[in-house]
């Protein structure tokens, strides 16, 4: 999940196209890397104060993937560009 993760993002930085998508597609992909990291290396590991301390850093980020994405949906349906101006 992480490596797709972050060919999500890669392809976000290296496609041209509109710059307010791409930026909303590398953040909403940036913010979930994180967590699909956190949850790999909890699940590899046996300690559970460890795996507690990996938990709270990898769901720290989750809460970034909401406005992100609804900054995705906006961008897509061309409302932020009508408020820009």
């Amino acid at each position: 999940m992480a490596a797709g993760l972050i060919g999500l993002a890669a392809t976000a930085v290296f496609v041209r196209g509109n710059g307010l998508i791409r930026a909303a597609v590398l953040a909403t992909a940036l913010s979930a890397i994180p967590f699909a990291v956190g949850s790999a290396l909890a699940g590899s590991c046996h300690d559970p104060e460890l795996v507690e301390q990996i938990y709270r850093f990898a769901v720290g980020t989750t809460a970034l993937i909401g406005p992100a994405a609804m900054l995705l949906m906006l961008a897509i349906a061309g409302r932020l560009e009508h408020h820009r101006n």
